[in-house]
C-alpha cells in the first residue's frame, strides 16, 4: 500500500502483528478456527474487456455504486476520491482530500460512502453524490481496505486481520485471521465483497486471495501477474490494487496503482 512498506505473505504461525488495534486481549471477538485447513485453489483470470484507467492515479479503493465508479488515490497531498462514469471512465465529480490525509480504501453503504485514512486514525464519511464530507469517526489502526455485505463493515489495517465494524460508531465486533495451510497471510490490503467472499489484494503482490469471511481461510489464490503487458510498465507503474464487483451486470473488474488498464476479469483453473 506505501512504497515505504516492505512484505512477505507470512509462513509462520508463530508470527505475530498489532491487527485491529490489539493482540487479543483488547475485548474484540476474534475467531479460532481448530478443523484444517485446506490448500487453497490455485486460478487463473481470463480477460474479458479492457478499459482505460489514469496512471496518475495511485488506486486505493474501487466501487461500483447506482451505475457509476467511485476510486480512492492515495498519497500526502495529492490524495483525492471521485466518482467515474461507466463504462466510459470519465470524471464526473473529484474531491481533492485534506493534505494532511492519505486516501485509502472506500465502500458505499446505505447512503453513506466511507473512506479510510492511513496513518491518521480517521474514517471520512461523504456524501456519494456530491463527495463533500458529512462526518468523521476515529479508529485505533492503521486504515488500508475496506467493504460492506450489505449490513457489516469489513476493514483491513496491513495485518493478517479483517476485522467486522460497526458502520455507525466503527465498533470492532469481530476479526478473522487471513490464513492457508502454511500461516497467517499478512499486508490484507483492498477488499470487496462479492457474493459472500472477501476478495482481498495483499500488498506488494500481483495476486488475489479469496477468503471466507467466517473463518479467515483463504479458499483461493487469482494469479493476476501477466495482465499488464511489458510496454504498458514503467518506472513509476506500481503494484495491482482495486477490485471492484458491478452488481448489476456480475462482472469484476480490477487494476493497479498507476495502470494504465482496467480489467474485466473471469476466473478459470
Amino acid at each position: 500500500m506505501k512504497n515505504s512498506v516492505i512484505l512477505a505473505i507470512a509462513v509462520s504461525l508463530a508470527a505475530t502483528s498489532c491487527a485491529c488495534a490489539g493482540g487479543g486481549d483488547d475485548g474484540i471477538a476474534e475467531e479460532h478456527i481448530s478443523a484444517i485447513q485446506p490448500e487453497p485453489r490455485r486460478m487463473n483470470v481470463k480477460v474479458k474487456d479492457v478499459l482505460p484507467h489514469s496512471r496518475k492515479t495511485y488506486t486505493q479503493g474501487l466501487e461500483f455504486h447506482d451505475g457509476m465508479l467511485y476510486e480512492s488515490s492515495g498519497e500526502y497531498g495529492l490524495s483525492f476520491i471521485e466518482t467515474l462514469s461507466f463504462p466510459g471512465l470519465e470524471t464526473v465529480k473529484r474531491t481533492r482530500v485534506d493534505d494532511r490525509f492519505f486516501a485509502e480504501g472506500i465502500t458505499v453503504l446505505g447512503d453513506t460512502l466511507y473512506m479510510l485514512t492511513w496513518r491518521e486514525h480517521q474514517v471520512l464519511l461523504l456524501d456519494p453524490t456530491t463527495l463533500e464530507e458529512i462526518d468523521r469517526r476515529t479508529i485505533y489502526t492503521e486504515g488500508w481496505g475496506l467493504t460492506n455485505d450489505g449490513e457489516r463493515l469489513y476493514m483491513s489495517d496491513g495485518s493478517q486481520y479483517i476485522c467486522e465494524v460497526d458502520p455507525v460508531t466503527f465498533e470492532r465486533k469481530r476479526r478473522v485471521a487471513v490464513t492457508t495451510p502454511a500461516g497467517p497471510v499478512f499486508n490484507i490490503n483492498e477488499l470487496e465483497w462479492i457474493d459472500g467472499r472477501i476478495w482481498a489484494n495483499v500488498y506488494g503482490y500481483n495476486n488475489i486471495l479469496i477468503v471466507d469471511p467466517s473463518t479467515g481461510y483463504v479458499e483461493a489464490i487469482v494469479e493476476c501477474d501477466d495482465l499488464l503487458e511489458p510496454e504498458d510498465i514503467r518506472r513509476s507503474t506500481d503494484v495491482l490494487n482495486g477490485i471492484a464487483y458491478n452488481p448489476e451486470s456480475k462482472k469484476i473488474y480490477v487494476t493497479g496503482k498507476r495502470w494504465p488498464k482496467m480489467f474485466e476479469i473471469e476466473l478459470s483453473l
